[in-house]
Formats: structure tokens, C-alpha cells, sequence
């Protein structure tokens, strides 16, 4: 179990996640701010077969915007692990 946890925290693992977790913020905040100003082209792969409500449009941004801050929480957990990975005991702060 300690060597797993020593991998997720790793150096090069913190900082992908730290790059995935910026891409899901950017492009959920996008699609929740596409859905929420009502844009036709999101998520439109054939014909409309009804019109979507306001509410259910505002719902769905919402839902994009929650998860926008889920991912942010994310960013800050691999970042703590990335600022940990700098100051670990035992090594020096200097880097080759």
C-alpha cells in the first residue's frame, strides 16, 4: 500500500495531474458557460427532436460548473503533493 501511495505521489504523477485537472476546469468551465448562454451547436449530434428547457439548460451549466470545482479541488490536491515532492526530508533543495 506504501508503494502505491509513494507512485501517486510521486513528482511526475502530481504534476500530470496537475495538467489534466487545469484541462477538465477549462473545459468544463467552457461548456457550462456555452450551455448556460444557450448556444445551439453544444451537444447537438443530430436533429433536435424537442427543444430543451431554460431550466434544464441552466441545470446542465450548473452541473458543469460543479464539476469545474471538483476538478479544482483536484488541482490543489496533486499541487500539494508537488510542493511536498520539492521539500521532502533528507534531500537537498537543489535539483540536478
Amino acid at each position: 500500500m506504501n508503494a502505491l501511495i509513494e507512485c501517486l505521489c510521486s513528482p511526475s504523477c502530481s504534476l500530470f495531474c496537475s495538467m489534466i485537472s487545469i484541462f477538465g476546469i477549462l473545459i468544463m468551465g467552457m461548456l457550462g458557460t456555452l450551455i448556460g448562454s444557450g448556444y445551439g451547436y453544444v451537444g447537438e449530434w443530430g436533429e433536435k427532436e424537442k427543444m430543451i428547457s431554460s431550466a434544464a439548460q441552466q441545470d446542465a451549466a450548473n452541473n458543469c460548473y460543479t464539476v469545474a470545482m471538483i476538478w479544482t479541488g483536484f488541482l490543489g490536491a496533486s499541487m500539494i503533493c508537488c510542493c511536498a515532492n520539492r521539500t521532502k526530508p533528507g534531500q537537498s533543495s537543489r535539483r540536478l
